[in-house]
């Protein structure tokens, strides 16, 4: 179980009150006094009370307490701990925080549904791609190793027999180029020779597609447990069942409405060819652009093909970043 934060960290929730409300009942403590005696009358009945109802801070040293108290079990624990963390993150826009807190939740689990719009996402990128990636990020480590071992461990998750995968990527994807053209034509080949199986499905949403939830943002869900959902600004993670059954909805229709099998390979070729045409039309490397840019999109209206400029240029300046 991950180690849980320092004393000074403090979670201010009424929903967070009234989970830990329901597993005190549910083990059969329905007074709070007979509680507070469980606790050795550490706490007073009435801070429980107000602990439970929002009205107090909830630090970790009380919930050692409550889990030890209790006897949860050691993944109750860290279900418990887990969602306390994402509870302390969240009003603070803690995005280093809540990227080692989506890693720890995403470590063991069992079913993974992604959604993404401009990246490509963990688990199907080439080791080129996922390079390009870090150094976008400016990361700090061995790049190249740090790649490898990425795609080393995404390979050996898919293979998985005992977890699920659903994935889609939005078509914009396709024409966002990371680094140089040889690496998003092996990317693209990457996913054209991708086999799905039973338990792992890739899917691509069309451009052009009009539904009636919001594509515009990437989102993954985790178990029916938790989402992590990406802004402008940070990521955001939910555990409550309200937010995660919107999400699975909105997943939901956006996975009926993306393609799979032959016409999916023909828009994965589709682009292919224009990568193939852009290389034939400027021999000599382009200057390096991350994420596309204008005028790659509007170059490659010129090839007859339109790529959804307008869809590229929202989504550029809005400036969004991969997970």
């Amino acid at each position: 179980m991950p180690s849980d934060k320092s004393n000074d960290e403090k979670i201010v929730s009424r929903a967070f009150g009234q989970r830990l409300r329901e597993i005190r009942k549910d083990r059969g403590f329905r007074g709070l006094k007979e509680f507070a005696d469980l606790l050795g009358n550490k706490y007073c009945f009435s801070a429980i009370s107000r602990r439970e109802a929002g009205g107090l801070k909830i630090d970790f040293e009380y919930l050692n307490d409550f889990c030890a108290a209790l006897k949860l079990t050691p993944e109750e624990t860290d279900a418990l701990m887990t969602s306390a963390r994402i509870h302390v993150i969240q009003p603070k826009s803690r995005l280093v925080e809540s990227v080692s807190e989506w890693s720890r939740i995403t470590l063991n689990a069992k079913v993974h549904q992604i959604y993404t719009v401009d990246i490509f996402d963990y688990y199907l990128r080439t080791f080129a791609y996922a390079c390009t990636l870090l150094r976008l990020h400016n990361f700090a480590g061995d790049v190249e190793n740090s790649a490898r071992l990425r795609v080393e461990n995404a390979a050996s998750s898919l293979k998985d027999p005992l977890k699920s995968f659903r994935i889609i990527c939005h078509e914009n994807a396709l024409y966002m180029p990371i680094g140089s053209i040889d690496v998003m034509l092996e990317q693209l080949k990457l996913l054209l020779d991708f086999q799905d199986e039973p338990n792992v499905e890739f899917r691509i949403l069309p451009r052009g597609s009009v539904l009636s939830v919001p594509i515009d943002l990437a989102f993954d869900i985790v178990d029916n447990t938790y989402c992590i959902c990406e802004n402008r600004l940070d990521l955001s993670i939910a555990d409550d069942p309200v937010t995660i059954a919107r999400f699975q909805s909105d997943f939901d229709t956006i996975w009926n409405n993306s393609v799979i099998g032959i016409r999916r390979n023909q828009v994965l070729q589709n682009a292919i060819e224009y990568y193939k045409k852009r290389r034939e039309a400027f021999p000599i490397a382009e200057p390096f652009d991350p994420f596309g840019g204008l005028k790659a999109a509007e170059r490659a209206g010129k090839f007859g093909r339109n790529l959804g400029v307008k869809s590229v240029r929202k989504i550029i300046r809005g400036g969004k970043r991969s997970r």
